[in-house]
């Protein structure tokens, strides 16, 4: 998937540069843009979009087995679960305090009434 994804991507890219350069070329030639020293070499849009494609998939696909493997285990779930347990702590704090104020209320509530 990454290597077409690749190929379709380059072949856009390429293909539209090397139309705006040819479409250039053409205009330079009719004198309706001023001549100048072009420095864009020819590229093989096919060659190129096999290249780009083959680049994506080794590339890529190690990269996303190092992320998968390595980065995404260790430091983005680990780093989450401390942040869940540190939630939860909070989140019990809360809920102890609340409980701690409706306790309060109510003792003062009781305090007016006589028994």
């Amino acid at each position: 998937q990454l290597f077409r994804a690749g190929v379709i991507s380059s072949t856009i890219g390429y293909g539209l540069t090397y139309l705006l350069t040819a479409l250039r070329t053409i205009l330079m030639e009719r004198g309706i843009i001023p001549f100048y020293d072009v420095r864009t070499e020819p590229v093989s849009v096919p060659l190129a979009a096999i290249y780009t494609g083959v680049f994506m998939a080794v590339v890529s696909n190690v990269r996303y087995q190092i992320l998968q493997g390595v980065v995404e285990p260790y430091l983005i779930d680990g780093g989450f679960d401390k942040l869940e347990r540190g939630l939860d702590a909070l989140e019990s704090r809360l809920r102890g305090m609340r409980e701690l104020g409706m306790l309060s209320r109510l003792l003062r509530g009781l305090n007016g009434i006589e028994f």
